[in-house]
């Protein structure tokens, strides 16, 4: 039996909305919560990487682009998060398009490294702008997400329960249906195929340039995005946010899962934040054990978890 897409998407829905109920515990909540914000992110790194091929080392830059926006906004001009969440966004694909309309003009490890430079230009101006973002002692105390209902209760999202667990699940799903809507459509096809074969690409009409600032903005909004709930989710931030610590998890988490494909960067991201969980037992050796399995599954399976279970599934039909 093949499921469709649709029908993929919807299992995925069930599997995650009953997962808090059937293992109560407010630290589950709290890890479940970290894997949608990282999920955000990775899904965000996917549209850049997995499928148009760009390997943005800067990317970080985004994420924490969208942290500081929505923060500076909450706090400063007193917006909900509501407001603050899609303007922050937009405030990443803005930078994204400044950003890429510069490092587009070069290709390959010069693309990567003009990238980084922007991400430390970035860093730098969070740790020196000390007026705006209050330099390395961050921004503290952005408040609570809130929903008044006309008929039910003022709803408050706060952080490490279930209601900010939900919020966190809407933005993540909300992510991967665009996904999969932006893959299926012909300018999904497009940026595909830059990643495929560029010269080709081109050959066929396809503007290269266009289509991989495109997608690089679209990337972008969604990291920044992933930014928005890792600060209203620990209600304070500060420039480690721009850390190549967490570009470089968004990459193991994609490459991990399966880079191109619709729900390999949900299992690697589950992978990353899940398994060190499950081998608390091993003590501070955890981590000893957690690293040579990514570098088993680097090894022998370079494609990415995803595809193989996909592979498996078919050989079973």
């Amino acid at each position: 039996m093949r499921f469709s897409e649709n029908t993929q998407f919807v299992i995925l829905v069930c599997v995650l909305v009953a997962t808090p109920f059937l293992f109560q515990g407010s630290y589950l909540w709290h890890v479940l919560t970290l894997l949608c914000i990282f999920a955000i992110l990775s899904y965000s790194l996917n549209i850049s990487y997995g499928y148009a091929g760009q390997v943005s080392f800067g990317w970080c830059m985004f994420w924490g682009i969208g942290a500081y926006a929505s923060a500076l906004l909450a706090l400063r001009f007193g917006w909900s998060f509501w407001l603050a969440a899609p303007i922050a966004c937009c405030i990443a694909s803005i930078a994204a398009l400044f950003t890429g309309f510069i490092i587009f003009r070069a290709t390959g490890l010069y693309f990567a490294l003009l990238h980084m430079c922007f991400a430390l230009v970035a860093y730098e101006v969070s740790l020196n702008w000390v007026s705006l973002t209050s330099g390395p002692m961050g921004l503290r105390g952005i408040p609570i997400p809130s929903l008044d209902l006309p008929i039910l209760s003022e709803i408050y999202f706060r952080p490490g329960g279930l209601s900010f667990y939900y919020l966190a699940l809407a933005g993540l799903l909300l992510v991967i249906f665009f996904t999969q809507r932006l893959v299926a459509s012909p300018l999904g096809r497009a940026i595909s195929s830059i990643r495929e074969n560029p010269e080709l690409a081109s050959s066929l009409g396809v503007n290269i340039f266009k289509y991989n600032l495109t997608a690089f903005c679209i990337g972008a909004f969604f990291a920044g995005l992933g930014g928005v709930f890792y600060s209203y989710y620990f209600r304070a931030i500060d420039p480690q946010i721009m850390r190549m610590h967490y570009v470089m998890a968004a990459f193991v988490m994609v490459i991990i899962g399966g880079k191109g494909t619709l729900y390999g960067p949900l299992l690697g991201t589950a992978f990353y934040v899940l398994l060190p969980e499950f081998l608390r037992m091993a003590g501070t050796v955890r981590y000893l054990v957690f690293g040579i399995m990514l570098i088993l599954c680097v090894i022998f399976l370079p494609g990415g978890i995803w595809p193989v279970i996909v592979r498996k599934y078919r050989q079973l039909k």
